[in-house]
């Protein structure tokens, strides 16, 4: 799931020209994981499954928000190319 994402950021913007680079962060389903991302790291329970217990439910929790730390931080690296180019 991360991999497709950041893939996806990659494939999305690499080689587009100036003009289709900004407008690449406009794409809705890269700002809905983003959005999905940030709110798993400021709620970390709505990672958390009834079905399971605490001890897994924590590495879960943890498992998911490390994905969404690395998301966060190479769409922003990538943004930031974006306005030093």
């Amino acid at each position: 799931r991360l991999k497709d994402s950041i893939l996806i950021i990659d494939y999305k913007l690499t080689g587009l020209k100036f003009t289709e680079l900004s407008e690449g962060f406009n794409i809705p389903s890269l700002e809905q994981k983003l959005a999905e991302y940030k709110e798993i790291l400021n709620v970390p329970e709505l990672s958390y499954e009834a079905n399971l217990s605490d001890s897994l439910n924590r590495l879960r929790a943890d498992s998911i928000q490390k994905e969404a730390k690395v998301f966060i931080d190479r769409y922003n690296q990538q943004k930031e190319q974006l306005i030093l180019v």
